[in-house]
This record gives structure tokens, C-alpha cells and sequence, in this order.
């Protein structure tokens, strides 16, 4: 399997719930600025500077896209890093109001984990793709088939939160992305077949082109007596030389199995060596 680093990225995913005392009246610092700041890890107050290191409107308009404002009293951003929301009574501890403690700690946080982990793994099946393409197009199948949901509740709050942050990690775009690799493989499978079939083809063309059994034994019968060769030697070294022959013959006409029978071979020699980890 491929490095941690190589399908999940080398920066931390951030899920902040930031609750307030103040309504977002207009007499304080905007909602949505803070919600930037944070979502995208820039100084606070960045956005009240107007310097060159605050966002321009059409890429501050773009990020909030994905931003979450069901109701007056908060701003939820999703980011492809992050997940960030501020308001203003928005989070208590379990002991001052347990069902908003519980929404956030358990209900959303487990939806944001959830995409994290589709995210995660469909990098993972593209990395990986070209190792296995028949066995990983299968894999993936099933788990397109297994974790990719619409809808995750019959609230409508919940399916809002998922729609959010599905759409901020791009996951449609990379199903749609590999779907187009599936889609590639099935073209190259068929041709491949194909070019196999009318190889097999030729060689049971020429087998059968021969009138019988009787004059192949003949046949080679006449090439022993013109080498003067032994029956044993000669039949033992023609067997040798047919199995040769047909490893690159088997290799071509049936690649995913000889990958397979590979793969096995050099598994064992490593936990023979002791050098599995």
C-alpha cells in the first residue's frame, strides 16, 4: 500500500466549532471573515487589513460556495483542509445542553470524518490503480457501491452538512476521475482480448492445420533419426523446450493470472527470508 503522505496530503485536517457570546449584528467583525480566517489558517483580522496576503471577492465568493448558513446564528465553512464553524451560542459541554454538545461532537464531526475517509480512499485507489487494474476496478466497485450515499439521515440538517463537505473534498470529482480510468482499462481490456483471441486462434489454426496425430509423431520422429540423438534425450529435451516456449505463450494470452502468480512468488520468498514487515 502506498505512504500515509501520498493519498491524504502532508497538512492537518481541522474541525473547529467556535461559539460566541455575540450576535453577528454588523457592529462587530464579520461572521464570514472569521469564518475565512480560520477555515484557511490566515491571520486574524486579514480580511479587515486589505493587504496583499487577504483574498480577492471573486475568490472569497468562490470559497463560500461551501459555506453552511441555515440559520442566523452561525457560519459554517467547508474547505478541503478544514471544517469550521462560528456562532453565536452554537456549542455547549454535555452537562449545560447535552443534544448540542452531541450534534457537533458526535453527529457532525462523525459526518466530516466519514468524507474523510471516502477522500482517503479514493486516492488511494488511484495510487494504487496501476498495480492491479482488474482487482482495484472491483474493489473500488464495491466500495463506491458500499460508503458513497446521497443522503446519510432523514434530517434535513445532517444531509445539508454531508452535501457541504463532499463537495469541499471534491469527492464526485475524483469518483468521476477514476470512473474515466475504469472506463480506459475496459477499452484496453477488450483490445487486448481481442489481440490474444486471434493469437489463439492462430495457433489452433496451425494444430489443426496438421492432417493427424500420427504424422506429428512421424514428423518428429524423422527430425531424432536425422540428429541421431537417443529417444530419451530427444523427447526429454523436446518436452524442456515446449515448456519454454509456452511460459512467454501463457504470459501473453493470460497477463492479470501471471501478475497474480508473480506477486504470490515473491510474497513467499520474502516471509521464506524472514524479511516481511
Amino acid at each position: 500500500f502506498p505512504s500515509h503522505d501520498r493519498v491524504s496530503g502532508f497538512k492537518f485536517k481541522i474541525y473547529s466549532i467556535i461559539s460566541t457570546d455575540e450576535p453577528d449584528d454588523g457592529s462587530c467583525y464579520s461572521r464570514d471573515f472569521l469564518a475565512y480566517e480560520i477555515g484557511t489558517g490566515s491571520r486574524i483580522g486579514e480580511m479587515g487589513s486589505n493587504g496583499y496576503n487577504s483574498p480577492s471577492q471573486i475568490y472569497f465568493d468562490e470559497i463560500f460556495k461551501n459555506s453552511i448558513k441555515v440559520f442566523r446564528n452561525y457560519t459554517g465553512l467547508a474547505l478541503l483542509d478544514s471544517f469550521t464553524v462560528i456562532g453565536q451560542h452554537v456549542y455547549k459541554s454535555a452537562k449545560d445542553n447535552y443534544y448540542l454538545h452531541y450534534n457537533y461532537n458526535r453527529v457532525y464531526f462523525g459526518i466530516y470524518v466519514f468524507n474523510l475517509f471516502l477522500r482517503y480512499n479514493l486516492f488511494r485507489y488511484n495510487v494504487i490503480f496501476q498495480d492491479s487494474p482488474v482487482r482495484i476496478r472491483d474493489e473500488f466497485q464495491n466500495f463506491i457501491n458500499k460508503f458513497n450515499f446521497s443522503h446519510i439521515s432523514f434530517k434535513f440538517l445532517p444531509n445539508i452538512f454531508n452535501k457541504k463537505i463532499h463537495d469541499a473534498l471534491e469527492i464526485d470529482v475524483e469518483v468521476a476521475h477514476f470512473e474515466k480510468r475504469l472506463v480506459g482499462l475496459a477499452t484496453r481490456i477488450q483490445e487486448d482480448q481481442q489481440k490474444r483471441q486471434a493469437t489463439l486462434l492462430g495457433i489452433v489454426s496451425f494444430v489443426t492445420g496438421l492432417s493427424s496425430f500420427k504424422d506429428i509423431l512421424d514428423l518428429l520422429e524423422s527430425g531424432r533419426s536425422a540428429l541421431g540423438w537417443p529417444s530419451v534425450a530427444f523427447y526429454f529435451t523436446l518436452i524442456l523446450l515446449v515448456i519454454l516456449l509456452a511460459i512467454p505463450v501463457f504470459t501473453y494470452l493470460f497477463p492479470d493470472l501471471t501478475k497474480i502468480v508473480i506477486r504470490k512468488f515473491k510474497k513467499r520468498r520474502v516471509m521464506k527470508n524472514g524479511h516481511e514487515v
